[in-house]
Formats: C-alpha cells, sequence, structure tokens
C-alpha cells in the first residue's frame, strides 16, 4: 500500500501540471520562493497543486484541489526582483493527504499508480482520443502523441497541449 511523503509544496494560480509535462514557473510569493528553496535543498522535488482560491495564503487540504504532480526542478534562475524562474518536470500523480506549513509549504502525498488498461481497450482508447483532438493540434504534436504507448500517459500528454494558447 502507498505510504504519504512529505513534500514541499507549490502552490499554483492559474493552472494543472500533468505528468510527462515540462513547464517553466514564474515564483513569486515569500512561502512559495521558500518552498522551492526547501525542494532544491532536499531532493529536487515538490508537489506542485492548482489551489482553488486566488489570495489563499494559510491553505487547508479543502483550498486545494485534491490531486497534483510530484515534479522535479530541472532548472532555477535567481532574478533581480527576488522572483523565482524555475523550470519543472511533472512525473508522477499525486493525492493531497495533508498539508502544512512551517517556513514553507509542505503537504503529505500519495503516489497514485496509473491503472491498468487492457491492450486492446487502450488501443481504442487512444483511436479514439487521437481523432477527437487531431483536429486541435499540429502534425508534429500528433507524430509525439501516436508514439505513447499507455492511454493514462497519453491523456496526461494531450491535456497541457490542449490548454495551451
Amino acid at each position: 500500500m502507498p505510504v504519504a511523503v512529505d513534500y514541499p509544496m507549490l502552490p499554483l494560480l492559474d493552472m494543472t501540471l500533468f505528468p510527462g509535462s515540462e513547464t517553466s514557473l514564474f515564483v513569486g510569493r515569500a512561502l512559495s520562493r521558500a518552498s522551492v528553496e526547501a525542494a532544491v535543498a532536499g531532493s529536487g522535488e515538490l508537489v506542485v497543486v492548482r489551489q482553488r482560491e486566488f489570495g489563499t495564503l494559510e491553505f487547508t487540504a479543502t483550498d486545494l484541489h485534491a490531486a497534483g504532480a510530484l515534479a522535479r526542478i530541472t532548472s532555477l534562475t535567481r532574478l533581480p526582483d527576488g522572483t523565482l524562474k524555475i523550470t519543472v518536470s511533472a512525473h508522477d500523480r499525486v493525492s493531497i493527504d495533508g498539508v502544512r506549513r512551517a517556513d514553507h509549504f509542505r503537504v503529505f502525498a500519495t503516489t497514485l499508480p496509473t491503472p491498468p488498461c487492457p491492450p486492446a481497450l487502450a488501443a481504442r482508447l487512444r483511436a479514439a482520443l487521437l481523432r477527437r483532438v487531431g483536429a486541435a493540434l499540429t502534425p508534429d504534436q500528433l507524430a509525439t502523441l501516436r508514439d505513447i504507448p499507455e492511454a493514462g500517459r497519453l491523456v496526461d500528454a494531450i491535456m497541457p497541449l490542449l490548454a495551451a494558447p
């Protein structure tokens, strides 16, 4: 049975990360910057999760969405105004089991396994997904998606592409 692990947490205001996605973020809030610094000083990993309302600084589990992504910080740049520019690569979906605050945001999170999918069903799901989203994506994006064999990972890869402007 999976066990909840204590991680630094970065609350996001306007986006959701999915496993397999990589993005750059500007981190300006003091507690969020401290969370990034704690992650860098530790394993380099943190949980990124979307907060439900803008402006919340004292989080409980109900102020955050129930699931987030475990991500590795792959680059960090300290800007002159104190803002941090980080690049994160999300690799696992996690459930948010508890929230606490020390000098930065922390959560207890449990890695959520990708549910198994029989190969025949996975093939049908993949074909249906690619047909549905094909018109919204570029040929290069579709070619990349066709190389992803697991249906769950395919959905995780499609979602950020559909959300992009």
